[in-house]
């Protein structure tokens, strides 16, 4: 009897739950914020079945992806995140706007990941640019450190151990012989080594690679226009930020900036 009635119990579970969970695979981003709209960040993800709550006053513009379209919501609001767009539950109507489609199937490509990167330092160095699988335009890259002083050893290898360059810095900064210049596609460790006045040697190293001629096209081709709305331009500087292209996505939230200074960039944990 108890057997029978537990398996009831399930059946009537069954009948009330939904068909399937919500995928966690990211079906938008948020592309602007202002005002109370915790627990929503700027660049942070939103997926199905989320529910998004405004402050009275906040503002914030969500890209989706499946839809194609800028959901510009106004507080005090609540939203349902749907597979197929943003549905407003209480609150004024969501006013909405086309997303450049080669924005959209750049945001949703594999390659796009997360880019925080935990990178090893030493102590008294951080490694500035290049940063840790960063992707560069140009084969002639600048090495830059910061550091207390003192002499600095900089070496450039492929990642096969193949030594490229090397040279010493007091300065934090270093650049490639001028015979020397890298490879398009290929892959490289930089590393400083340090020496203390002990004669203690520690080393910090990052690695990077050089793009391919078709890879900036690719890149520069999602670029949006000057005038574009405010949400490309924050999609576009976090698809590169994505995909490492960090000296490009610095330079596009410096145009960003000059817009709406209060838009800036979650910082990168190093």
């Amino acid at each position: 009897m108890m057997n029978r009635l537990a398996l009831l119990l399930f059946s009537l579970c069954c009948l009330v739950l939904p068909a399937h969970a919500a995928s966690d695979d990211p079906v938008g981003m948020v592309l602007d914020l202002r005002g109370d709209a915790a627990p929503l960040q700027l660049l942070g993800y939103v997926k199905a079945g989320q529910q998004i709550r405004l402050g009275a006053q906040a503002t914030a513009s969500v890209s989706h992806y499946g839809s194609k379209l800028v959901y510009q919501l106004t507080g005090p609001l609540l939203a349902q995140v749907e597979p197929n767009g943003i549905r407003v539950v209480k609150g004024a109507p969501a006013q909405t706007r086309s997303l450049a489609e080669k924005l959209v199937r750049a945001a949703v490509d594999p390659r796009l990941s997360p880019a925080a990167v935990k990178m090893r330092a030493l102590s008294d160095v951080t490694l500035v640019t290049p940063l840790n699988r960063a992707v560069l335009f140009g084969a002639r890259p600048r090495f830059a450190w910061m550091a207390e002083g003192g002499s600095y050893r900089v070496q450039v290898d492929e990642l096969d151990g193949k030594r490229i360059a090397s040279g010493s810095s007091a300065s934090g900064n270093w650049e490639l012989p001028d015979d020397v210049a890298l490879a398009p596609g290929t892959g490289y460790r930089w590393t400083v080594t340090h020496a203390d006045p002990e004669g203690e040697q520690a080393s910090a190293s990052a690695t990077f690679t050089v793009a391919t001629s078709a890879e900036r096209e690719a890149v520069l081709a999602l670029r949006p226009a000057p005038d574009a709305a405010i949400e490309d331009w924050v999609l576009y500087a976090a698809i590169l930020d994505g995909r490492r292209f960090d000296e490009e996505a610095r330079d596009a939230w410096r145009a960003i900036a000059a817009r709406r200074s209060d838009l800036l960039p979650p910082a990168r944990p190093r």
